[in-house]
């Protein structure tokens, strides 16, 4: 009888000591989940199995404080915390935390409270397909070559340009930059849009990025530019203005838009994804072909007072 209550005692602490199983439906968040906070900066989480639950493991915001970037960055291998019916709770102290909840498989939105300072964010996994919510990136095939870049904490950098021209008309650029130890003027692509000389409102700056078609124009003066630098092969830049810059059944077409909530000051940013296709020539006027285009990116207006 002893020895019976022993085991029974035993076993009993045994299950005790096992973690919970915790929901197999959070299983399926599983992966790398990459986007951008309203104020247009970075923002990943990593989610992985850990003891049969789904875990935050790493995370990476940055974010703006007095006018300065600062990132904050927490990795644990036993996890951070649990993912509870998709949704999780990350505990900064001090009254700072990170709310985050799964809306389906390739969505994630929340937000996170750090120095008294509320900040939105939404992100997509980034092995799914790629949406508005997804990380400022670029995919496009050129010279018979598949070009994939995404926005990173280390490699590349997402800019938003503004350019003040004559006669108050205004020209939008967005662009993704390759960090050291390339030059740091090298855009690796960029897209400018213009122009703009309509009244200096949010409801101005937003309806010029209305979803639609677009034509091509030399430098974007009534349409859009793109230029790129082919970085498989030597670094070499094209455009589609140099050369002829005939654009003939050439396609640009912003599919969707979302105006990022921030409150920086009067800034207003408009993410947008947009699908294209076009010729693209060199300096010498050499044409080539660039198919399957895809770019979801950022571009910001300083509102006139």
């Amino acid at each position: 009888m002893l020895l019976l209550l022993v085991a029974v005692l035993f076993f009993a602490a045994c299950r005790k000591d096992d973690p919970p199983a915790g929901n197999s439906g959070d299983l399926k968040f599983c992966g790398v989940w990459s986007g951008n906070t309203g104020e247009g900066l970075l923002v990943t989480f990593f989610v992985d199995t850990i003891d049969n639950r789904a875990m935050i493991k790493k995370y990476i915001v940055n974010y703006y404080q007095n006018g300065a970037k600062y990132s904050r960055i927490e990795k644990i291998e036993s996890g951070i915390t649990a993912i509870e019916n998709g949704d999780f709770l990350i505990d900064l102290g001090s009254g700072d935390v990170i709310n985050g909840m799964f809306g389906d498989k390739n969505l994630l939105s929340g937000d996170f409270l750090i120095h008294n300072k509320r900040i939105v964010f939404s992100c997509t996994n980034e092995a799914e397909q790629v949406t508005i919510n997804s990380i400022s990136q670029t995919r496009f095939r050129f010279k018979k070559e598949d070009y994939l870049y995404r926005e990173d904490q280390h490699k590349i950098l997402m800019r938003m340009e503004e350019h003040l021209t004559f006669f108050h008309r205004k020209y939008f650029k967005s662009s993704l930059k390759l960090n050291y130890p390339f030059q740091d003027t090298l855009k690796l692509i960029k897209i400018t849009k213009g122009r703009l000389t309509d009244i200096w409102n949010e409801d101005a700056f937003l309806q010029f990025f209305t979803p639609g078609k677009r034509n091509y124009s030399i430098g974007g003066r009534n349409g859009v530019e793109i230029s790129i630098y082919d970085t498989i092969n030597g670094l070499k830049k094209y455009s589609t203005s140099f050369g002829s810059g005939n654009q003939q059944g050439s396609t640009f077409e912003i599919i969707q838009t979302q105006k990022l909530e921030n409150d920086l000051n009067g800034i207003v940013i408009v993410k947008l994804i947009a699908r294209f296709g076009c010729m693209m020539y060199d300096m010498q006027g050499n044409a080539a072909p660039l198919t399957d285009g895809i770019y979801v990116g950022l571009f910001r207006e300083h509102l006139q007072k």
